[in-house]
């Protein structure tokens, strides 16, 4: 008798095992938020102060961020015909709050970013201060 109500008790102790270890499977991060670095994956325009020539010049510009992890990216004067080319290729990667963007011919630069809505911020860059995108 003995021998029996151990074993149930055994059975007991591994149904319970099996039972709390797939509610523990099942109740992952149920979280439907994008990762960080889907939210700037897209079409993403702007403006920039900038100085070419000892000239102050007005630059918009359009990045295509990639799910790939790669960018496309061109600039023009303001004003001015867009171009129909991409003229730099890059990668791009995002840690928490970081988003390093780097052409493949130059070292990657890391800056601080955020999304809200329709508009990815760019912080802490260094000659503009922060530079606002708008998804296109």
């Amino acid at each position: 008798m003995k021998h029996k109500k151990l074993h149930l008790q055994s059975l007991v102790a591994v149904a319970l095992c099996l039972i709390f270890s797939l509610a523990f499977v099942g109740c992952g991060d149920d979280n439907d938020e994008p990762e960080d670095g889907k939210l700037i994956v897209g079409t993403w325009v702007g403006t920039i102060d900038d100085v070419m020539d000892d000239v102050e010049v007005n630059l918009s510009f359009q990045c295509e961020f990639k799910s790939d992890g790669s960018f496309l990216a061109k600039q023009w004067l303001t004003g001015t015909a867009e171009p129909s080319a991409y003229q730099g290729i890059g990668r791009w990667s995002v840690s928490n709050d970081r988003l390093t963007l780097g052409l493949l011919d130059e070292e990657p630069d890391t800056f601080r970013f955020s999304v809200a809505g329709n508009k990815l911020f760019i912080y802490d860059h260094e000659e503009a201060g922060t530079v606002v995108l708008t998804r296109k």
